[in-house]
């Protein structure tokens, strides 16, 4: 029988991206899928090796399928640079001349920023058949249908079992030599996040719900890294309490692995179980991070954040009395938002954070699958373009007015510039059908 090959391209990896480097953990979770039920799989990162980008070298061997992984169209932010034009050139230049080598091949698109964009993004980059949601099951399906139309005879496995990590060294080297020092694992298998928050798409990423990965087989995974020389890694679930029973484990595991200066981070939502923060100060957790978005107690019920004043209060100080640290993420500009709400969330940082223990941004965007995009009206294939929830413009004088100097340094201030000018620069804008206004930024697709 032949082996079918896979390319797998991480295009968050083109050049001149103004991202953040990221390991790619969810191409690797694909790839090493895909080794599983039988094919073979190039990984193709262009920081691992940039002659890559113009050569195109990597399409000279056989190949039956090329699979694109997009984790970011942009940052989400006010003054986003927005890469969707620039991804089509890519995929396209790509795709064509594959399609010259083979014209039955495959082209798969997957990923976080697809599985949010989908709708949107069919029309405006070149592939065949999307992969969302259910990833196993969708790419399974794809290629035996792919396989069953070519005239070789491939062997495919039917094998949805758990899984260890395919980590490849050099791809972890080349990751950490450029800033990635944590380097991220998945604790669940999707696990659709419970909170309800008003902006939040990722019910389009995690579309499985308590589907956990065996503890031996997340424990050879950190073993796997921590022999790379990784002390650092990020677990990447939506939230990494989703399960607190879940959570213990992992980090009575850790306590029992004792690994000399290995360290933890994740996304957590507040807690009252102490044994929870216990564990995870025992256990390494170098940072829980925690997106409060705001303090106010009218803003908490509009963002539908699912907790209250008392709750975070109590969870932030139960952290600081366990000696957990936390990065608190804040976002100003949502639906409701007023300098009442702004002075209330930022005397809640002024008293509980200190420099370099949170974030904050402005400008909720409008994504696919969220409550905004719900009451909006708006149709998905138009969120592709950066929408976001209207706000007044004098939130920016708010948060100047009432944060403490002391986190208002120059980059801070140079950012929050950015953002108001990029602001100015936006319009409101009814779009077809829709029933709410938006802010409309200026990109052309």
């Amino acid at each position: 029988m032949k082996k079918y090959k896979t390319i797998m391209i991480n295009l968050n990896s083109v050049p001149d991206l103004n991202f953040p480097p990221v390991f790619p953990i969810g191409a690797v979770y694909v790839s090493s899928y895909l080794k599983q039920i039988g094919s073979e799989v190039t990984f193709i990162d262009f920081h691992m090796d940039k002659s890559h980008f113009e050569s195109l070298d990597f399409l000279n061997e056989e190949f039956h399928c090329i699979g694109f992984s997009l984790r970011n169209i942009d940052s989400m932010e006010l003054d986003s640079v927005f890469y969707t034009p620039y991804y089509r050139e890519v995929m396209e230049r790509i795709v064509k001349k594959a399609r010259e080598i083979n014209p039955n091949v495959l082209v798969l698109l997957g990923g976080g920023g697809y599985s949010v964009y989908h709708k949107g993004l069919k029309e405006l980059l070149p592939f065949d058949i999307g992969i969302t949601g259910n990833v196993e099951e969708d790419l399974y399906e794809a290629i035996v249908e792919h396989t069953n139309k070519l005239e070789d005879d491939f062997k495919i496995i039917d094998n949805l079992l758990p899984f260890p990590l395919d980590l490849n060294e050099n791809l972890v080297k080349t990751y950490r030599d450029i800033g990635a020092y944590q380097i991220g694992i998945p604790t669940r298998c999707g696990g659709r996040c419970p909170m309800k928050c008003t902006y939040c798409s990722y019910g389009k990423i995690d579309n499985k719900t308590n589907i956990t990965r065996p503890l031996s087989i997340l424990k050879k995974d950190i073993l796997t890294l921590y022999n790379m020389g990784v002390r650092e890694i990020f677990f990447t679930d939506s939230l990494f309490n989703i399960s607190l029973s879940h959570a213990k484990e992992i980090c009575k595991m850790l306590i029992d692995m004792n690994l000399k200066d290995f360290q933890w981070s994740a996304y957590a939502k507040p807690t009252s179980n102490i044994e929870f923060i216990e564990l995870a100060a025992k256990s390494g957790c170098k940072s829980l991070q925690i997106s409060f978005d705001t303090f106010d107690p009218d803003m908490l019920v509009s963002l539908r954040k699912g907790f209250n004043q008392k709750q975070a209060t109590e969870f932030v100080e139960n952290c600081k009395l366990y000696n957990v640290d936390l990065l608190g993420l804040f976002l100003f500009g949502g639906p409701g938002e007023n300098e009442k709400s702004i002075k209330t969330t930022c005397e809640f940082i002024n008293k509980y954070f200190k420099r370099g223990e949170f974030f904050y941004s402005f400008g909720m965007r409008v994504l696919p699958g969220s409550h905004l995009a719900e009451i909006s009206g708006i149709s998905e294939e138009d969120m592709v373009k950066p929408l976001f929830w209207p706000f007044e413009e004098e939130c920016f004088d708010y948060v100047l007015k009432y944060l403490n100097p002391k986190f208002l340094r120059f980059n801070n201030l140079n950012k929050l510039t950015s953002w108001r000018n990029e602001y100015k620069k936006m319009k409101i804008s009814m779009l077809p059908n829709a029933t709410k206004s938006v802010l409309e930024g200026t990109v052309i697709l």
